[in-house]
């Protein structure tokens, strides 16, 4: 019986054959691409327990937020390599009352009535307010007038 040399390959020698060393340029492209991968799971996440407006803004409101905040602090000569400038982590919110986006930023809601009343002071866009009634009075007749051929339909 003769004695065969057991086939084992170690870590080293097996990276040393597979793995070519990475150039900046290298790692910058499989950065974006591991980024990529993250950010279609993070929605997909989000779409599934969300209706698509909801997820996409849940997700927009992370990219310019954190993730926009993230981009701005980045300081001259910067080359990203430290782990506290990675970008911040996305995680899926519970589900909870969706809050609009315009909300979730800041803004406050201000009725449409008092926002025209408002605009309709100024004696110009009064003018041109009033110029345009009569075109949009016809384009309304005539949405009106498509929608009820394609309901006969």
């Amino acid at each position: 019986m003769s004695e065969e040399t057991p086939n084992f390959v170690t870590w080293a020698e097996m990276l040393a054959e597979e793995v070519r060393p990475e150039t900046g340029e290298m790692g910058y492209r499989r950065g974006y691409c591991d980024g990529w991968m993250m950010a279609l799971e993070a929605i997909w996440d989000t779409m599934h327990r969300y209706s698509r407006s909801d997820a996409y803004d849940i997700t927009f409101a992370h990219a310019e937020g954190p993730l926009s905040d993230w981009m701005l602090a980045c300081k001259e000569g910067d080359d990203g390599l430290d782990s506290a400038n990675w970008p911040p982590a996305y995680r899926v919110p519970k589900k909870t009352a969706i809050v609009p986006l315009a909300v979730a930023r800041g803004a406050t809601t201000i009725p449409y009535a008092e926002v025209k009343e408002r605009l309709l002071r100024d004696p110009a866009v009064r003018r041109a307010y009033d110029a345009l009634q009569p075109a949009y009075e016809a384009e309304r007749e005539r949405i009106a007038r498509e929608n009820a051929k394609e309901g006969a339909q």
